[in-house]
């Protein structure tokens, strides 16, 4: 259940958290329903596993807004507070100015990404994603992300196996 209020945004999930992750709140995953878990890693949902307490905290910190609250009596439910609008903003303006800026970024990230990864191919035809992902200080599951993108729209693709084979890098990427 998501509910925004004119102070803070609410989620709630009816389900709780696992014993064993509220002992280790914030420093464990645990999925509740691997099922669910696995198709949503599939749909390419799932990133850096465990990391989504502290990250909401940084994130929280980075825009200027207090720490994400927890509650975990039955229901568990995290708060997010936001700025209070001034009045000429309208009521959760600041939330999207916020959540825009950090889409942007993301964006911008991604796009830059791609070129860095696109200057690799071109310069090593040979380098292999493991070897992308060190040189860019990423996941391998977010390289692996990032060439089935490239290859969607063209941009690259593999001549010859995983081992021994090479990226062609299309000329108008």
């Amino acid at each position: 259940m998501v509910e925004l209020y004119d102070d803070r945004l609410e989620i709630s999930n009816p389900g709780g958290l696992l014993p064993i992750v509220a002992r280790n709140f914030g420093h464990m995953s645990k999925s509740r329903n691997p099922k669910v878990f696995e198709l949503f890693t599939r749909m390419d949902l799932v990133e850096k596993v465990g990391s989504g307490i502290p990250r909401m905290a940084d994130l929280m910190k980075e825009a200027g807004l207090p720490a994400p609250e927890y509650r975990t009596e039955g229901f568990f439910t995290t708060v997010l507070y936001k700025k209070k609008p001034t009045s000429s903003q309208n009521v959760g303006e600041n939330v999207g100015e916020n959540v825009g800026e950090k889409t942007e970024k993301t964006l911008k990230g991604k796009a830059k990404r791609e070129q860095d990864i696109l200057g690799l191919m071109r310069s090593d035809p040979t380098i292999s994603s493991a070897e992308l992902a060190r040189a860019l200080k990423v996941t391998g599951r977010t390289i692996e992300r990032d060439i089935a993108r490239l290859r969607e729209e063209n941009k690259i693709k593999r001549q010859g196996g995983d081992k021994g084979g090479e990226w062609i890098t299309n000329s108008g990427a």
